[in-house]
């Protein structure tokens, strides 16, 4: 049997939660890959997509910084935002930037992604989970139709249904690989319509972590968001998913149980924890930031899934 420093661990999501999670698990497993998703356009993630017609990099920028093994002056430098009154450079993000002149050197975005990594020491690597944009269209509870990942949450309805274009497309056959022979696939944390489920609607993706002997775990957000899942428990959660791909594809579920002291407001409430699932094992765990009670704790949240995988 493989010890933790073997095992090969695939995570899937984006946004913050993905960044948060890899912070965490970096500290204990040694072989990590991040498939992240590629329909941001909003932002400068947004321009550089419309524009030029590549991969939206600021959630790859996340995770390479999250993965990182530098100095923090390095981190704010590609974190660096320009706020000049230019317009060619408003908004932009200097990471985004960097990785879009290296996709335009080396003619390969996922190749950007590699030096990029190299040049951080970054702990993993970090794959796109299909080689195109991809955009989304979400119908809301009320029946409204949306398009575009950045227009999902801003009308502050819960989103009902969420669906990709091109439907059928391509997954990246590196992101295929690195499932195959994963030893655990965690899912999430993340948003639920504009991070996760998008993920699991690519057929190649899907059928990728189906057929996986990986053990496969979905971690539960510790908040709803506004605009996306208003009210929804961890139950919520999962039946959303099982919906969407029409089957259960997890093997256990994590899900907070510390919900005292949260504040809520903004429509942003804690998620509250069911225990009545059919074949998911539930995880509980204080897994929650208490000085961010919105955001999973980096260190909690590793520890659980080192705890829970060991058995």
């Amino acid at each position: 049997m493989k010890n933790q420093n073997e095992q090969k661990i695939v995570v899937i999501g984006g946004g913050t939660g993905l960044s948060v999670l890899l912070e965490g698990i970096k500290t204990i497993f040694n072989d990590i890959s991040a498939i992240v998703g590629v329909w941001d356009d909003g932002g400068s993630s947004g321009i550089l997509r419309k524009e030029f017609g590549i991969l939206p990099p600021g959630d790859f920028r996340n995770c390479l910084l999250a993965l990182s093994n530098t100095d923090s002056t390095t981190i704010d430098l590609l974190n660096y935002r320009f706020n000049s009154s230019s317009k060619l450079l408003q908004n932009h993000n200097l990471g985004n930037l960097i990785l879009f002149a290296l996709a335009t050197i080396t003619k390969d975005f996922e190749e950007s992604i590699n030096i990029l990594g190299e040049l951080l020491n970054i702990s993993g690597k970090i794959l796109p989970s299909a080689l195109s944009p991809i955009d989304l269209t979400a119908i809301l509870q009320t029946g409204k139709k949306i398009e575009g990942e950045s227009n999902i949450r801003i009308h502050g309805e819960a989103v009902k249904k969420v669906m990709i274009s091109p439907k059928n497309i391509q997954a990246n056959p590196n992101a295929i690989i690195s499932l195959e022979e994963a030893d655990l696939i965690l899912v999430g944390p993340g948003s639920l319509y504009s991070s996760i489920i998008p993920n699991l609607l690519i057929d190649g993706i899907r059928n990728a972590i189906t057929n996986s002997k990986a053990k496969k775990i979905l971690i539960c957000n510790v908040a709803t968001e506004n605009g996306e899942t208003n009210h929804y428990n961890s139950n919520d959660h999962i039946d959303s998913i099982k919906t969407h791909l029409g089957k259960n594809i997890f093997d256990s579920v994590i899900i907070n149980n510390n919900i005292e002291q949260f504040e809520s407001k903004n429509n942003v409430n804690p998620v509250i924890p069911q225990d009545q699932y059919k074949n998911i094992q539930v995880i509980f765990g204080d897994i929650v930031d208490t000085k961010n009670r919105i955001r999973h704790d980096s260190k909690k949240l590793a520890d659980l899934i080192s705890k829970s995988f060991k058995t």
